[in-house]
């Protein structure tokens, strides 16, 4: 695999264990299909990107890492980065709500509003992180 990729960390506000998804965005879509098959990709290799739950992970996983987007360069694009990080989301609040680590109460906010804010944090942090290593160039 290349070494051309870069890696960076969103973590999931209000959680005990600091809990991250990995960002991987890769030079070319042979690099991403490859580190794909290798940590356990059970699907064809036909996707731009994809956001998946450590749950279906093969290997050691920090305690920590719920997560990982896998993404190309050239595929950062606002809605594709948009569609991962609705999958993200989705997957931390029905993970953190089956762990018992924090209810929709915590934020005193319907169930719509609660992945609205999510959806909108992450997808700040995706892209900052974007600017801050290179990818995207120009103004926040």
């Amino acid at each position: 695999m290349s070494k051309e990729i870069t890696k960076f960390r969103i973590y999931i506000p209000k959680t005990i264990h600091r809990n991250y998804y990995e960002i991987f965005v890769f030079k070319t879509y042979k690099d991403m299909y490859e580190y794909y098959r290798n940590t356990g990709g059970y699907q064809d290799t036909d996707f731009i990107a994809i956001c998946r739950d450590m749950d279906i992970y093969k290997g050691y996983i920090p305690k920590s890492k719920i997560g990982e987007i896998l993404i190309t360069k050239k595929d950062c694009k606002m809605g594709i980065i948009t569609h991962e990080c609705g999958h993200m989301a989705f997957q931390v609040i029905r993970r953190q709500m089956k762990e018992s680590m924090w209810t929709i109460k915590d934020y005193k906010w319907e169930g719509e509003e609660f992945y609205c804010y999510f959806l909108g944090e992450f997808s700040r942090k995706f892209v900052n992180s974007l600017y801050k290593y290179g990818i995207l160039k120009g103004g926040k």
